[in-house]
């Protein structure tokens, strides 16, 4: 896979680097998967891995390109703006979890259950 830049943006407020790219992948294959995709932008780019946000993938029909926006954050604190679909879709729940400060709920069970409902 090949990596253009075709804008690039530094957002200081939001402590990020914003990149508009274009992926061109082999003909005759499937679109890249977002982990693929992520990997090739990262290595080529050499960006952080941890720190760098796939927020859009746009396949315009019948052609070997995918137009993506891509954000790398200076660090975890900043990615807090990030919307939580988007951060699962790059790293999945646990990090997320970790990342917006949530623990796990326990589950309750019978009158434990049924005292919190009445609270």
């Amino acid at each position: 896979m090949d990596v253009e830049i075709l804008n690039q943006k530094d957002n200081r407020l939001l402590e990020r680097k914003e990149l508009n790219l274009k992926v061109l992948f082999e003909a005759n294959k499937a679109t890249p998967k977002l982990n693929e995709i992520k990997d090739t932008i990262t290595a080529k780019l050499n960006l952080n891995p941890s720190l760098t946000v796939i927020d859009n993938i746009h396949q315009p029909f019948g052609v070997h390109y995918s137009e993506v926006y891509t954000k790398e954050y200076d660090n975890e604190n900043a990615m807090t703006v990030e919307t939580r679909p988007v951060l699962k879709k790059n790293f999945g729940d646990e990090k997320v979890n970790a990342l917006m400060g949530i623990k796990k709920k326990k589950k309750l069970k019978g009158k434990k259950k049924a005292a919190q409902a009445k609270k």
